[in-house]
């Protein structure tokens, strides 16, 4: 563990070092400042504890080391010191923090929402030991102003080009890639290529060779494979020089000009199929009409959905309006944190590397109010359930994990709950409810009016 560059420190205030020992003292100096959700402390520690951490600490390498020359636990204190002198200090620092930390906590009585994060570790033998511990508490709010507030809902009909359009995707979805025999490369086509890399010049070792499955028209990494490879057949074979894109996957190679040789290995191509009784049939229905009538079913709950998020974003915008809220950071950043993975992981998949292919700063800050309006929300959830006494029992959650396996084996949910109680998903699962339970409270006593929109309004939904 690096003391001296910020991190979230891993261990609480009640550490085990794994044997016994009696502190001389546990005064320190320490400023602290709250903003918000925001602590900040400030701490100084005396040489003279410190010292005596150190003594301690030394004779316990002392009594464990080896070293040439010396019975175990009889080489001098000094030489101890000199050797072990990065992991001593590191132990110093490992029971002093959490244990001047955690006295600050507990006097002050603060509830932290996550491990305090250290900045500003300074500290040498024989000197005070400082340091800055950074974390967030749960805002206090005194909820009010939850309670008979008034939304409008709105109810669209489902139009049949709606539906068109949802079974047209579908139709995309289940096309099959053929091989092309006879014909160029056409764009939109999947061509699987043999590519080699070669100085601009066209002379020397190859840089780079590989074969890839390249979408005509989509190509990023070598952009000008997509009008290079127009045209050509199955066998033919081009040289063109090129700038490749900054996307490429070569870092040494990445925004450079270079020769590139590409050989058509076979060309595949989007076949589909038509709208009839046997793309239904392939899609799991009974028939087109049956196909129909799901998708608009399907499209209606989709719509009943998003008509209901709009409900409760009007019925939240009140609440915050009552009860202004200053989100803890450190929650916006690990919600931030965690779309970004989420993100990374959907391009990962689909092909795309994730590195090169968004500007991840403008993301962040395109996603950050989004982020502060989900965390406030939770903290003002959370609020009227402890104004409420809202509580879930164990059976109402296993109840809730039996819901998601459905059609799995007998016992799946039971086993399920067992891994989420042990990794802690249970409980998390368990607030997520309290939550939803907490708008369902908001809406119970919310006045809605409904309001019927015609087909005009109708927005076309991919569903």
């Amino acid at each position: 563990m690096n003391h001296d560059h910020e991190h979230d420190h891993e261990h609480d205030h009640d550490h085990d070092h794994g044997h016994d020992h009696d502190h001389p003292s546990v005064e320190h100096e320490a400023e602290v400042d709250q903003v918000g959700s925001r602590v900040t402390m400030k701490i100084v520690i005396s040489a003279e504890e410190a010292s005596s951490n150190i003594d301690e600490v030394s004779k316990i390498f002392q009594e464990r080391a080896k070293m040439q020359g010396f019975r175990r636990g009889k080489a001098p204190i000094n030489m101890i010191r000199q050797r072990y002198r990065d992991e001593i200090r590191e132990n110093v620092l490992d029971q002093l923090i959490p244990l001047h930390v955690g006295n600050e906590i507990k006097a002050r009585e603060l509830k932290p929402i996550h491990n305090p994060m250290l900045e500003d570790v300074n500290f040498e033998p024989g000197h005070t030991l400082t340091f800055t511990a950074k974390f967030d508490v749960q805002p206090e709010v005194e909820i009010a102003g939850y309670k008979n507030l008034a939304a409008s809902k709105t109810v669209r009909l489902v139009e049949d080009k709606a539906v068109d359009s949802a079974v047209s995707n579908m139709r995309e979805q289940a096309a099959k890639l053929e091989s092309v025999e006879d014909g160029g490369i056409l764009a939109g086509d999947y061509a699987i290529v043999k590519i080699a890399l070669f100085p601009r010049d066209g002379k020397g070792k190859k840089l780079a060779e590989e074969e890839r499955f390249v979408h005509v028209g989509e190509e990023r990494s070598i952009p000008s494979l997509n009008t290079q490879l127009e045209e050509l057949k199955k066998g033919d074979t081009r040289k063109f020089v090129t700038k490749l894109g900054e996307s490429y996957p070569n870092d040494l190679l990445a925004d450079k000009e270079v020769t590139c040789r590409v050989e058509v290995q076979d060309i595949k191509r989007r076949h589909l199929p038509p709208v009839d009784n046997d793309l239904a049939r392939d899609l799991g229905f009974a028939d087109l009409s049956e196909l129909r009538e799901k998708t608009k079913e399907n499209y209606a709950a989709h719509m009943e959905e998003d008509a209901q998020r709009d409900v409760a974003r009007q019925l939240m915008d009140q609440v915050i309006a009552a009860n202004p809220v200053d989100p803890p950071e450190s929650l916006v950043e690990a919600r931030l944190d965690h779309s970004m993975q989420r993100a990374a992981e959907d391009l990962a998949r689909q092909g795309v590397d994730p590195h090169h292919s968004v500007d991840w700063a403008a993301y962040r800050a395109e996603n950050e109010p989004h982020a502060k309006r989900a965390v406030t929300e939770e903290v003002l959830f959370d609020a009227i359930v402890n104004a409420e006494g809202i509580e879930i029992e164990d059976a109402e959650v296993l109840v809730e994990i039996e819901n998601h396996q459905e059609g799995q084996p007998e016992g799946t949910a039971e086993s399920v709950a067992q891994r989420m109680r042990q990794d802690g998903s249970f409980d998390g699962l368990r607030l997520a409810m309290l939550r939803r339970r907490a708008l369902d409270l908001v809406k119970s006593h919310a006045t809605i009016e409904t309001v019927e929109a015609g087909p005009e309004s109708t927005t076309e939904n991919d569903s």
